[in-house]
């Protein structure tokens, strides 16, 4: 998240908010698990409002204890 703070601030961007939906599908073994969300994401650029309404939110994740951390994500337009 600090990466991200960094580089948001570095565009301008401010105001996030991001939305998620029913997930679309995901899968879970012993360690790993991923899932599929569709999401949105509005934020300010510059002061600008801009809103990407029909993405895709991916996270992969491992268990760790007791726990399931994420390990990646990723984030698609569509």
């Amino acid at each position: 998240m600090n990466d991200y703070r960094a580089d948001a601030k570095k565009d301008g961007i401010t105001d996030e908010i991001m939305t998620f939906g029913i997930p679309l599908q995901g899968g879970i073994t012993a360690v790993r698990a991923y899932v599929v969300v569709p999401a949105g994401y509005e934020f300010k650029k510059n002061g600008k409002l801009v809103r990407e309404t029909r993405s895709l939110h991916t996270n992969a994740l491992q268990k760790s204890n007791a726990w399931r951390r994420i390990t990646g994500w990723s984030w698609a337009e569509r």
